[in-house]
């Protein structure tokens, strides 16, 4: 939106009375007719009638007509630009602010996600990490078991075959804590999510811009709805 004003010869002649001007400012507040023209200005109706001519001509107010028997007149886009000039700005908040708060929700959403997730991944046990202990319990009851049934037999033998029964065992817990290392090699990433916190000027940010929101949405509100009664 632009907020450059264009005003020709006529428009200025126009403005050039006091009365005109207040007649304009009377419209910004909400439409009129002929005669509550009369009755705020104190001017009779004919002389009411013939300001409202000339702004007519001059593009700054509009009839605006609904098929009643009250003609009512209202300001054009020309004559708001005119009279109320801070309204284009208070959009241009309105709509700068709800960006700002777009923006941020998304950013904060992704945030608890993140920390949701990783506080998730932090409680769960790693599954290779009890299948480990499960893999080393097992290799070490069936290797003394296995051991106990061949005591009676030659002490080479018997040491040869406990030899074999200690590297299976410590094969199996080299796998079982090869795959709790992979699981566990993930965590940093996890916790550094799980740690993830919501910045103070974010937060800031965020109370401003909503600040600026209501703020101008309540004053474009009350604008608009004084200017429909």
């Amino acid at each position: 939106m632009s907020d450059k004003i264009t005003l020709d010869r006529d428009a200025f002649k126009v403005l050039a009375s006091d009365t005109r001007i207040e007649m304009l400012k009377i419209l910004s507040e909400r439409k009129k007719t002929l005669t509550d023209l009369s009755e705020e200005t104190g001017l009779s109706p004919s002389t009411v009638k013939e300001h409202i001519d000339r702004l007519v001509e001059a593009g700054l107010i509009e009839h605006l007509d609904r098929g009643t028997k009250w003609k009512y007149y209202v300001l054009t886009s020309k004559g708001k630009s005119i009279v109320k000039p801070v309204e284009a700005k208070i959009w241009i908040m309105l709509s700068a602010s709800a960006a700002v708060l777009a923006s941020l929700a998304v950013d904060v959403t992704r945030r608890i996600n993140l920390f949701s997730d990783g506080k998730k991944h932090l409680m769960q046990v790693p599954p290779h990490a009890a299948e480990a202990d499960n893999l080393a319990g097992e290799a070490v009851d069936r290797g003394v078991g296995e051991m106990s049934q061949q005591a009676p037999k030659m002490y080479s033998a018997s040491l040869e075959f406990a030899n074999q029964t200690v590297n299976a065992t410590s094969k199996a817990m080299a796998e079982a804590a090869s795959r709790t290392t992979t699981t566990l090699s993930s965590l940093p990433e996890v916790v550094e999510a799980a740690n993830t916190q919501i910045p103070l000027w974010e937060v800031s940010l965020a109370f401003l811009s909503l600040s600026v929101f209501m703020v101008c949405a309540f004053i474009a509100a009350k604008r608009s709805l004084r200017f429909k009664l």
